[in-house]
């Protein structure tokens, strides 16, 4: 009897240095985790399959410094004095997505369709004196882009379109919808006309019934 009850002791002792043990890993996890997103380190919004969907390694091209060879002084300031709508990119020369979109970025702002309609802002998310800005924008992760419009108000560009195929081509119609210029919009005056029968036609050719 005193066997029995010693075997179930042991075994009740096992099971709770099992669940003991479970719950010091989950701990250690969770704190791994939350601590890595909070430091940049780990972006939940940037998993590593959008990296091979771009094309490459999400550490490929480290020993690129963004802060180098994309980032030429186009800084918040100078493009909201600008007074376009503004694309604003916040990185750091770490990231490894960063380095990867990068490249992206560089073909996107230099579009004539962008050029025309928008100015850019590259925030080193390391340099001290951008840190008050990173905080205006609640920055967690990298790479982060914002369309601000002179009004101030801002949209968040989806990090899964910033790795997407044609990336380069799509980003530039999305940035400038976003910041709603380049191009007539359906709603305004100037794309359905100002009389009636414009607006009608509008529609027509909108449902297909005209050419």
């Amino acid at each position: 009897m005193s066997e029995e009850k010693n075997c179930e002791e042991k075994e009740c002792c096992c099971k709770i240095w099992k669940v003991v043990l479970l719950v010091v890993v989950a701990y250690t996890f969770l704190t791994t985790t939350y601590m890595a997103v909070k430091l940049g380190v780990f972006d939940p919004r940037s998993p590593i399959h959008w990296a091979q969907t771009a094309g490459g390694n999400a550490n490929a091209g480290q020993d690129i410094k963004i802060s180098e060879k994309y980032d030429k002084g186009q800084s918040f300031a100078k493009a909201q004095a600008t007074g376009k709508p503004m694309v604003v990119w916040f990185y750091v020369d770490w990231c490894g997505y960063c380095v990867q979109f990068a490249p992206v970025f560089d073909k996107v702002i230099k579009t004539k369709e962008f050029k025309n309609n928008m100015s850019v802002a590259f925030v080193n998310c390391e340099d001290p004196a951008n840190q008050e800005l990173m905080k205006q924008y609640n920055i967690e992760g990298f790479p982060t882009v914002y369309i601000v419009k002179p009004d101030g108000s801002r949209v968040h560009i989806d990090n899964a379109n910033l790795f997407a195929p044609d990336a380069d081509r799509k980003l530039v119609k999305e940035f400038l919808e976003a910041a709603g210029v380049g191009g007539k919009s359906k709603e305004s005056p100037e794309a359905v006309g100002t009389d009636i029968e414009s607006q009608k036609k509008a529609l027509r050719r909108a449902a297909g019934e005209i050419e």
